[in-house]
């Protein structure tokens, strides 16, 4: 009887170690991030003590965004997007 549960113990133990073994999928890798920063108005700016909004784009080659490009308000909380 104690040999059953012992058998059954370690099978169970080496599934879960093969379990864990399984591939992660591969990695989607995106073009580099432009951040460009707004102030209140809406205007661009480059001090941080007037940054009240972001919009997040990635580009490619020829500069075109690609996928999504969102806004963020302080505290970066999302505020539009356009994919």
């Amino acid at each position: 009887m104690t040999k059953s549960y012992s058998l059954l113990f370690l099978l169970l133990i080496i599934s879960v170690a093969a379990l864990a073994q399984r591939p992660k999928p591969a990695a989607v890798s995106l073009p580099p991030a432009d951040t460009i920063y707004f102030d209140r108005d809406w205007e661009r700016t480059e001090t941080l003590e007037e940054v009240a909004y972001a919009r997040i784009a990635h580009r490619d080659a020829s500069g075109k965004p690609v996928g999504t490009v969102r806004d963020y308000f302080w505290p970066w909380l999302k505020v539009w997007y356009k994919s």
